[in-house]
């Protein structure tokens, strides 16, 4: 899985992170509840529809490893 994950960064381009104050997105600044918008390539670019289509289930194992990895640090640093 480490090894995916780590394809998947090497793959990506960083655009950077998007301040929804200067930028406001809807589906992100209209929510009751924290919201997170991951954007993990373009379908209009056919390598990357390509990936998406044949790496979706590692991309879903990776986001999900994210959230997670996420998850369980922000508890340890709150029990410190």
């Amino acid at each position: 899985m480490y090894s995916c994950a780590v394809e998947i960064v090497n793959y990506a381009q960083d655009r950077g992170v998007v301040d929804t104050n200067e930028t406001p997105l809807y589906v992100v600044s209209n929510n009751s509840i924290p919201a997170l918008l991951l954007e993990v390539g373009f379908i209009t670019d056919t390598n990357d529809f390509n990936y998406m289509v044949n790496n979706g289930d590692d991309l879903a194992h990776a986001i999900a490893n994210g959230i997670m990895n996420s998850i369980e640090a922000e508890e340890i640093s709150e029990e410190v």
